[in-house]
């Protein structure tokens, strides 16, 4: 008989016919005495969520369960971990001495492993100079609890500006993530290290050394790390992170023409890894200023390969990475260089726990890492190398109290009564985007025309108003201007914009590219219907922003490729965000929807929209982060699960990855069946 997979043993979902679009949706039966039933782990929560099935088989006999705080305890202490059904191996090149190993859970062996001391940790280290034991984990009621944060990031929580006698001021930036993340670190020690963006940044990474300093941000008292990447800045922002992960995550690469693979060296080798490792190095001096016990957490796609230079430096380091971005389907990151795709996956798979904002995106992580990465799966985590990842989504919604308050603002009354004397009596149409392609601008642009086309009525009843962020926190280039195909998307959308006015009037449309924010939220405040059509997008908070600040009980037309639509979907009017003529219709039933209709979705939206607070959000990461890490503290060590039968060896850079023109060995390139 097959011998079923850990997870299987341990009541966890194991269903091998489970795909990518998953079973039927969940429900959970009535279990007769005598069997147990194995589902996934939120299920048991009672929670019912989409693609996750259960089944029934015969309940196995009560076992010892492994507890803990014993095993930490003995982990900390170098005794034998009596009573968790493992005994330690004498290990002389175990530098922490002792742990978790193998054994049954017999009298006898329990017996000889109480005279099987294992050797104390201070006389092995000190037999081996030069290396340092981490401190153990500590584990309280069967949780690690912490005793820092690290964040790690590319922007960081604040702008620097000069005022008019030359002093630099800290600004808090703008976000409810900002708030909620400053906010746990005023909470507890901790360190937000982020990339240094301006000129600013880089002369108070210059002064500072690299190291830590305290800012004062609206009462709140936040450690800073901002690291200088140099001349590595550009190849590390605007070429690997802007163009190559942007356009593979979001699929915005033109495929007869791009990605061609031609010029990718430096870039990676040059910038994007380097600078991942620094970042990487200092969130890994940041845990040591804590006394080497924090959680750190990751986030982004330009950070995918800084998990493992913390991991390098702290091998039992609690590691998350939260992915803001969608992910894309194996044949898609198959598009980039092999040596690229092995270190992003490389570097996720080193942490404990890889987040995403839908369980859509993080059923593509599983399936992209079964089949790249030689990966196995064990319900929802990842089994490779020894080691189990789990992989996880979180719902990020709309910090309510700390947008309306700065919605309250006298800015944004100002700009509100400006658009009120702009629209006049007119239906106002409303988009509020940064200028970046995956925002499927041009298109909506297209769509509108068209609606105008084909309903006249129209004509002199709507008013399309698009406040586009061309730059974020005062950042030149910031909504990804510096690359070529941004800037020429921009150009395309105003030509047809302009071409919308000239055939129809200015009364029509407003344009208006800047930064404009006070305006922006007006505008939220103010729409009848409001576009948010992504060609595909990680959550897209414009969407949930605007059914919080509405007062108009406003319509939402929203792409079914945002991950908003797996919360919003339901109570908007969802399109597919390719199809312009669809859209326009779309538009038009929108802007035709009856007030008691208006009103019920309006109030369906506002209550799904507050769903996972940053607040909230933050917490149940680091509980599922603690949960991941007190199974290993706890001796759980997962059996290495077979590798996919499709998938090539493990894609990892072998030999010596060193700049242009230094000899270091390829990887063999991937065969065209491997992403099919």
């Amino acid at each position: 008989m097959a011998r079923r997979s850990g997870r299987a043993r341990r009541g966890g979902c194991d269903d091998p016919h489970r795909g990518v679009d998953g079973p039927p949706p969940w429900r959970r039966p009535s279990a007769p005495a005598g069997v147990g039933v194995l589902c996934h782990p939120r299920a048991r929560r009672g929670v019912a969520t989409r693609a996750q099935a259960c089944r029934f088989v015969p309940a196995p006999p009560p076992q010892r369960r492994a507890d803990p705080v014993r095993a930490a305890a003995a982990l900390a202490s170098g005794r034998p971990a009596d009573g968790c059904g493992r005994r330690p191996r004498r290990r002389r090149d175990r530098p922490c001495g002792g742990g978790p190993g193998r054994g049954a859970g017999s009298p006898a062996d329990r017996h000889r492993d109480r005279r099987r001391r294992v050797r104390p940790a201070g006389r092995l280290a000190r037999r081996r100079p030069g290396r340092q034991c981490p401190p153990p984990a500590r584990v309280a009621e069967g949780r690690v609890v912490s005793d820092g944060l690290v964040i790690a990031s590319n922007r960081g929580p604040v702008r620097w500006e000069i005022d008019a006698d030359g002093r630099r001021h800290a600004r808090k930036g703008a976000g409810g993530l900002v708030t909620a993340l400053t906010g746990a670190l005023a909470q507890e020690p901790g360190q937000w290290v982020s990339v240094a963006l301006d000129t600013n940044d880089r002369e108070i990474a210059a002064e500072h050394h690299g190291k830590a300093l305290s800012v004062d941000l609206e009462g709140t008292t936040t450690q800073v790390r901002p690291i200088d990447v140099g001349e590595r800045f550009e190849g590390y922002y605007d070429e690997v992170s802007n163009r190559w992960l942007w356009f593979t995550v979001h699929d915005l690469w033109g495929a007869p023409y791009e990605p061609s693979g031609v010029g990718w060296h430096d870039p990676w080798y040059e910038a994007y890894l380097p600078a991942n490792a620094q970042v990487g190095q200092a969130a890994a001096e940041a845990v040591d200023d804590l006394g080497g016990n924090a959680d750190v957490m990751l986030q982004d796609y330009h950070l995918c390969a800084a998990g493992r230079h913390v991991r390098r430096a702290h091998p039992k380091a609690r590691l998350l990475h939260y992915l803001h971005t969608p992910w894309p389907t194996p044949r898609m990151l198959g598009r980039l260089p092999d040596p690229v795709v092995s270190g992003v996956l490389d570097g996720l798979l080193a942490n404990d726990v890889v987040a995403f904002s839908s369980p859509k995106w993080a059923e593509r992580f599983r399936e992209t890492a079964q089949v790249a990465a030689g990966a196995a799966r064990d319900g929802d985590a990842l089994l490779i190398d020894g080691r189990r990842v789990v992989v996880a989504d979180f719902v990020l919604g709309v910090d309510t109290d700390a947008l309306t308050r700065r919605a309250d603002a006298d800015d944004v009354r100002a700009a509100g009564a400006t658009l009120d004397e702009q629209r006049g009596d007119r239906t106002m149409l409303v988009r509020a985007d940064r200028t970046d392609l995956s925002k499927n601008i041009l298109r909506g642009l297209l769509a509108y025309e068209r609606l105008l086309e084909t309903h006249p009525e129209w004509r002199e009843r709507v008013w399309h108003y698009a406040n586009l962020n061309a730059s974020r926190q005062g950042v030149p280039d910031a909504s990804r201007q510096g690359v070529p195909e941004y800037r020429a998307y921009l150009q395309a959308c105003q030509q047809v914009a302009e071409r919308i006015v000239e055939r129809f009037g200015e009364a029509v449309l407003e344009f208006s590219v800047g930064d404009d924010y006070p305006a922006a939220l007006a505008a939220l405040q103010r729409y009848d219907v409001l576009l948010t059509n992504p060609v595909i997008d990680g959550t897209n908070l414009v969407a949930k922003e605007g059914a919080v600040l509405n007062e108009r009980d406003g319509v939402l037309v929203l792409s079914r490729n945002a991950g908003a639509c797996d919360v919003l979907g339901d109570a908007a009017v969802t399109v597919n965000p390719y199809d312009v003529e669809s859209t326009a219709e779309a538009l038009h039933t929108a802007l035709s929807l009856q007030p008691d209709e208006r009103a019920a979705r309006a109030q369906q939206l506002r209550r799904q929209a507050q769903v996972g607070p940053p607040g909230e959000w933050l917490a149940t990461q680091r509980a599922v982060l603690r949960d991941a890490v007190a199974e290993r503290v706890g001796g759980r060590t997962p059996a290495p699960g077979p590798r996919a039968a499709q998938a090539l060896p493990p894609l990892r850079p072998q030999g010596h990855l060193g700049p242009v023109g230094r000899a270091h060995r390829a990887l063999p390139r991937l065969s065209p069946g491997v992403f099919a």
